[in-house]
């Protein structure tokens, strides 16, 4: 409900009609947050190739889903292309970071 007001603060009403994908990237934006997070995590065990194994693939996702969804969905298109590609690779990353560190998500494990 805010994206509108949010747009139109910023910019002119010419922008207005972004105001609708701004959920979407929001969530988009914030898998890809995780994503550079925990593959921060990697580099710092120093993996930075492993992190660049992953990167590949996944840009070269985002750039097939962009060819599929844009001429069909437009900009919308674009910034779902982001949030799937996102959080694909939130959780590849994800999965190998919590399996080689062994992270415990149970309260009791501790």
């Amino acid at each position: 409900p805010t994206s509108e007001k949010l747009v139109s603060l910023a910019f002119s009403k010419t922008y207005l009609p972004a105001a609708s994908i701004l959920p979407v990237l929001f969530v988009g934006l914030t898998f890809f947050t995780f994503f550079v997070t925990l593959s921060t995590i990697l580099i710092a065990d120093n993996k930075p190739y492993l992190v660049f194994y992953i990167t590949v693939p996944l840009n070269i996702l985002h750039f097939i889903l962009n060819l599929k969804l844009i001429p069909t969905y437009g900009i919308s298109g674009a910034a779902w292309a982001t949030t799937i590609a996102s959080f694909a690779g939130m959780v590849i990353v994800g999965a190998i970071v919590f399996y080689k560190f062994k992270i415990r998500t149970n309260e009791q494990d501790l």
